[in-house]
């Protein structure tokens, strides 16, 4: 099956090790993705939790990639909205500043342990 690049709506990029490694971006990934941006949308993702969307936004553009708050999806982001979802609003984190941040960005409340709701093991919630 033939497709043809006006066939697709959206790429999605892994960061670190892809479009970058550590402060520097990978040999003609920026022009690929300014080419890609032209006619389709491109967003990023990543499994590292230290960072938050937006210091991982501020990092592309200081590589020179284009990129909304919006088009930046990490597993702290990812784990927030989960929580939301789940009703699960005040946490015990064991976690990086970034982690908690995020956590704490997307509206939830870090606690002690002794008043947690995402404790959860053995039937606690």
């Amino acid at each position: 099956m033939k497709t043809d690049l006006k066939d697709i709506k959206l790429f999605a990029f892994d960061l670190d090790g892809t479009l970058y490694i550590g402060e520097t971006a990978v040999v003609g990934a920026v022009e690929l993705v300014r080419f890609l941006s032209k006619d389709h949308r491109v967003v990023y993702f990543t499994n590292n939790s230290t960072k938050t969307k937006s210091q991982i936004r501020d990092k592309l553009e200081r590589l020179q990639f284009a990129c909304e708050l919006d088009d930046v999806y990490t597993s702290s982001s990812a784990t927030a909205a989960y929580l939301k979802e789940s009703g699960i609003n005040d946490l015990y984190v064991i976690g990086s500043p970034g982690f908690q941040s995020e956590l704490k960005d997307q509206g939830l409340r870090i606690v002690g342990n002794g008043s947690a709701e995402g404790v959860g093991a053995d039937g606690y919630r």
